[in-house]
């Protein structure tokens, strides 16, 4: 170094480096990953609600929509809570068809011929000319006498007591069933549960209602039931 002459020291020195979060590559990588998580957040929600929306159409309990019994409201059944109307109510008469002594009545099977009705209390036959069957009422009690001929219009034979029954009804709901008796060929009574009609023969095929004498001495309505196959008719007495 030459004499007068000031000697300088060369020294480098770095400027001092920024911190990561201020480097400018760092903040626009930050700005897009905030931009992308905001896209995402907002499509989860709309997506989201979108399916909730879903769910409460496909419960909603309209006519024709898909779903259990258990999403469908309950309602009360049709007529819940009203009385059905009886025939009485209505006005309505019994549909029994009324037959009168000496009418006959036809049904593909056979006819039926109601030739007479009493009460007694000793049924006897037509022949009595010699030794016959009769029907004696108990004590207290009385019969009512249906007198019927049948016709078998079948082609086969068929059993005297299944072409018709008959029913009483005394005063409204007192009720007595009858039992059927029949004519053999000589004119007395016989058993109608071993007594066949052959086809196209006619047989006098009756009944006996037993009931208590009180019903033939009292007023009270009294109407028989004849049930002649598929068919109901009804008797008045009074």
């Amino acid at each position: 170094m030459e004499q007068g002459q000031i000697a300088t020291e060369e020294t480098t020195v770095h400027a001092p480096r920024s911190p990561l979060y201020k480097q400018k590559w760092f903040m626009a990588n930050a700005a897009f990953v905030v931009v992308v998580v905001i896209v995402a957040v907002t499509a989860v929600v709309l997506i989201t609600r979108g399916s909730g929306n879903d769910v409460i159409v496909a419960s909603a309990p309209e006519t024709g929509a898909t779903g259990t019994a258990a999403d469908a409201p309950d309602e009360e059944p049709v007529g819940a809570g009203e009385e059905l109307a009886t025939p009485e109510d209505a006005g309505e008469t019994s549909s029994l068809q009324d037959i009168r002594l000496g009418e006959t009545i036809s049904s593909p099977d056979l006819e039926f011929t109601l030739k007479s009705v009493e009460f007694s209390r000793k049924v006897t036959p037509k022949n009595t000319s010699s030794a016959y069957s009769y029907y004696d009422a108990p004590s207290g009690s009385v019969y009512i006498y249906v007198n019927a001929t049948v016709k078998n219009l079948m082609k086969q034979d068929v059993t005297a007591d299944e072409v018709y029954s008959v029913t009483a009804d005394y005063n409204d709901g007192y009720t007595y069933n009858g039992f059927a008796i029949c004519d053999d060929r000589d004119g007395d009574f016989t058993y109608a549960n071993v007594t066949s009609v052959a086809p196209l023969a006619s047989l006098g095929v009756h009944q006996l209602v037993e009931c208590p004498e009180e019903v033939e001495s009292s007023t009270s309505p009294l109407v028989l039931t004849i049930l002649i196959g598929d068919g109901e008719y009804r008797y008045a007495m009074r």
